[in-house]
């Protein structure tokens, strides 16, 4: 292992905090606050009156949920009469089922799995059990750790009995906004390890130029804000890569062992990010080292297999146990996606999904790496490129529209830009300046593409401030159509139970029938589907009265998204609409 001199030690060190700093600002976005409670119930004294009801509506669903996204029995409807302020209200399960998801969910999608794993495990009887299995024991464990350690130290409060957080929904913020925080620190941490596989892949230089230009990628500075498992998925496969770069040049029986125990270990955060266990076997056949032959190969190799499935099971001790619901989960969601390898996906994800994560300079010359990993097919390329491409590839063909998905490619995307840049730093004096102009600008526009998303994470979210403007101007009692129930990731926090709400599910013809006074639309909503130039004709007989929308911007760069736009780029701020009827 290459000794690392003081002053490269000393710019790392700069580079990781540059990295922490963009993953932690704002990382309290859209989590639930007393806020929520002023702008959907009005007063506190309603959700006292309902949070009964809204804890038995809960228990039932989830009672009746075997495995994750479970298509369970639908719940009976009922109506609830309450009084407050000595006015009646009536108000349908399905109202206090929307409103109650205010109370403890973020505005970001999904987020709200990582909560009910960590509610679903009793440590105090040693029942460790997340009974949802999407997301992994690699990232579920740190994570309920590190909520643990927060309740020490007085930050948060832990309290089994949910009726507490209705009422004290800050305090359900903080469980979110803790980790996130996880995850951006590992993200940071990777950022490191990045540094040390770009030493022993290609060179000092690559090395520092990777972890700096990896710290300022958008698409991980934005999911590092997210309470996903994507951040803590790249510390995991960059510390088993981290092995397998040493493979290449070295022979020490730790390395298969830890390689092969962190595979696991990030196959088991997130089932897809295992294929980091094939570097192994690549690095072995690719490695020339005096009389070493097949048969220590292959016995390194299965070592190395040995510990991935170790490592897989430690951070999934209940696979096992569980099968049924693993695979019932792995159904549901593998059949959200199909696996469709056109001409027409592979640009899209290129031109638009990719540009989204990176940013058009940085993906420019990432092709340039790719390019010049090609033609020099030195071992590290050989080691990189195959698995790589093959992952894009699936990525491409299946998830085509979403960014976070494939996430955990960037890094080794990274090394061989980082590459590129640092040879053009070592030729002559004239290369050596344009190159060091280009790193300068790709960086800078990179970090501020990035921190554009940081500023828009700080600042109130359009979903709020659409929320305060419908309750301060429309009329109470005002016929308001949605094309879905209520929802905090897709709907502003409004006053649902003062307002006739008409749910017209993604049907033109039933909009046309009923026609609303006023209409909302989200980014979310119209992205999803068919687009919003589609989706303004049904429309038709209404005129657009507000807009609240947010361009991410820093400096002179501007970012502003497009139908083209991944559909999961949105989630931060989307666009919202008020339309009223002509």
């Amino acid at each position: 292992m290459m000794k690392i001199l003081y002053r490269y030690k000393i710019l790392v060190f700069f580079i990781v905090l540059l990295s922490l700093f963009l993953n932690l600002y704002g990382i309290n976005w859209g989590v639930p606050d007393k806020e929520r409670i002023n702008l959907v119930f009005e007063d506190v004294s309603l959700v006292k009156i309902l949070s009964e009801e809204m804890q038995k509506s809960r228990e039932e669903i989830y009672e009746k949920m075997e495995f994750w996204a479970d298509p369970s029995q639908p719940m009976k409807e009922k109506t609830i009469e309450v009084e407050i302020k000595n006015e009646k209200l009536s108000i349908s399960r399905k109202m206090i089922d929307a409103a109650r998801s205010y109370l403890i969910r973020s505005y970001g999608d999904d987020e709200q799995h990582t909560l009910i794993c960590m509610g679903n495990m009793n440590p105090s009887k040693l029942n460790f059990n997340p009974r949802f299995f999407i997301y992994g024991g690699g990232y579920l464990y740190p994570v309920a750790v590190g909520l643990k350690i927060a309740s020490l130290f007085n930050y948060l409060d832990l309290n089994s009995d949910i009726k507490y957080y209705f009422l004290n929904p800050q305090q359900m913020g903080k469980m979110f906004t803790t980790g996130r925080i996880i995850g951006a620190i590992f993200c940071a941490i990777a950022t490191y390890l990045i540094f040390l596989c770009g030493i022993n892949l290609y060179g000092i230089r690559t090395g520092l130029i990777a972890s700096l230009l990896f710290s300022v990628v958008p698409g991980t500075v934005i999911f590092s804000h997210h309470l996903k498992p994507y951040a803590l998925t790249i510390f995991w496969m960059m510390l088993s890569f981290y092995w397998v770069t040493r493979i290449l040049k070295e022979d020490k029986i730790k390395l298969p062992i830890l390689a092969g125990l962190f595979a696991g270990f990030s196959a088991g955060t997130n089932l897809l990010s295992g294929f980091v266990l094939f570097f192994i076997p690549f690095a072995y056949f690719l490695r020339k080292l005096p009389q070493e032959n097949i048969s220590k190969k292959l016995k390194m190799i299965l070592i190395a297999i040995a510990f991935f499935i170790v490592g897989f099971l430690l951070t999934n001790p209940y696979w096992l146990s569980s099968l049924k619901n693993v695979v019932n989960e792995y159904k549901t969601a593998s059949g959200c996606w199909g696996f469709n390898p056109t001409v027409g996906n592979l640009y899209y994800y290129l031109r638009y999904t990719l540009s989204s994560v990176f940013g058009i300079p940085l993906l420019i010359f990432i092709i340039c790496g790719i390019a010049y990993a090609f033609y020099k097919r030195e071992k590290q390329d050989i080691l990189i490129l195959p698995l790589l491409l093959l992952m894009l590839i699936y990525f491409a063909s299946s998830t085509t529209k979403f960014a976070h998905y494939g996430i955990f490619l960037a890094p080794f995307l990274i090394f061989l830009v980082g590459r590129f840049f640092a040879v053009g730093l070592s030729k002559t004096k004239r290369l050596k300046w344009i190159t060091l102009i280009f790193l300068i600008f790709v960086s800078f526009y990179t970090f501020s593409y990035s921190f554009s998303y940081d500023k828009i994470f700080a600042q109130k979210n359009t979903r709020t401030i659409a929320g305060e403007w419908i309750n301060n101007n429309i009329s109470q009692g005002s016929k308001i159509g949605l094309l879905g129930l209520p929802s905090p990731w897709r709907t502003p926090p409004f006053s649902f139970f003062r307002y006739s709400l008409e749910i017209t599910g993604f049907d033109k013809e039933i909009i046309r029938k009923k026609q609303p006074k006023y209409f909302i639309l989200s980014e979310y909503q119209w992205q999803r589907s068919i687009g919003y130039k589609e989706m303004r004709k049904w429309f038709e007989n209404y005129r657009e009265i507000k807009r609240f929308e947010k361009i991410p911007n820093f400096f002179v760069f501007k970012f502003k998204r497009t139908e083209n736009s991944p559909h999961d780029w949105c989630i931060p701020n989307p666009t919202i609409l008020i339309f009223e009827r002509k």
